[in-house]
């Protein structure tokens, strides 16, 4: 039996990170810094899937499994974000 990742969370240069569930994915403002913390993340933007997910409303369980998805990502690149 194979595993398959279930989600997918890609830097985007110094600013953004593109996060992906299957079809739907999500641009969320971001930003690296030079400090302790190597990375600020805006969660308010997480607030909606690109087009054609647009219509797909976010529960509040939503982005917290999306929070978390990232958050497991990022440690496991030894990335510190606040």
């Amino acid at each position: 039996m194979f595993w398959r990742k279930k989600y997918e969370v890609k830097m985007t240069g110094r600013a953004g990170l593109i996060y992906s569930e299957g079809p739907r994915r999500m641009r969320i403002d971001s930003e690296v810094q030079s400090t302790q913390i190597d990375m600020i993340i805006f969660g308010r933007s997480i607030q909606q899937w690109e087009p054609p997910h647009q219509d797909e409303k976010l529960s509040t369980a939503d982005i917290l499994r999306i929070r978390e998805n990232i958050s497991k990502a990022l440690r496991h690149l030894r990335v510190m974000w606040q």
